[in-house]
């Protein structure tokens, strides 16, 4: 989530109204969809809400101007309506649905990595994937992409997407990310809790 939004406000501010037949209607990552869907009836009630993709009970939410940057057809996404009308004018302004990624590719080397636990070590990041955005076989619960649309995202100025590196997602060395200038480090925070500029690891001519 960007900066600007406060996360507390952000989930006190959040919600579907029928939540219930949301879950009840399940979502298999990786599958294209063959039954229906209810319409989330999304209630977003922060007036100044604006940003491009975030997640809501395991769903995606992408904004009209993020699907046209990705421009990917129906046989790689999923998109379903949402019913903003409960939500406050900027985030009905978006007009929202929820995205599912339906395509899997294989780019975990096998025999290594636990299924249930996101291991870096076992990513191949030397694949070439054949989709620009994908789930893997072994760790449905990630989504991958390639350069091309990372960067393709970036120039859009689309906000609420960070393109994290699939080495650093363990969460114990620091996260690295895709940007226009290349791959960046997170350098935490300082003293002040201000947050400390990126470092440019490796640049992109």
């Amino acid at each position: 989530m960007p900066d600007h939004i406060e996360p507390a406000e952000f989930a006190e501010h959040c919600r579907f109204l029928n939540s219930d037949a949301l879950y009840d209607a399940g979502m298999t990552p990786g599958e294209k969809r063959s039954t229906p869907f209810p319409v989330a009836q999304l209630a977003l009630t922060m007036p100044s809400f604006d940003v491009d993709c975030f997640s809501w009970e395991a769903h995606i939410l992408v904004s009209e101007r993020l699907r046209r940057t990705m421009a990917l057809p129906g046989e790689i996404v999923d998109y379903f309506p949402v019913d903003a009308s409960a939500s406050s004018a900027t985030p009905r302004s978006l007009n929202y649905m929820i995205m599912s990624v339906a395509v899997t590719e294989s780019i975990s080397r096998a025999g290594l990595g636990d299924p249930f636990i996101y291991e870096p070590e076992s990513i191949d990041i030397r694949a070439v994937p054949q989709f620009p955005l994908f789930r893997d076989e072994q760790y449905l619960g990630s989504m991958f992409c390639s350069d091309a649309m990372a960067v393709s995202v970036l120039e859009s100025g689309c906000t609420g997407v960070r393109f994290i590196a699939p080495e650093s997602r363990d969460f114990i060395r620091p996260m690295r990310y895709r940007t226009l200038r290349g791959l960046e480090e997170d350098a935490g925070w300082d003293e002040n809790g201000e947050r400390r500029p990126t470092l440019l690891v490796e640049a992109v001519s």
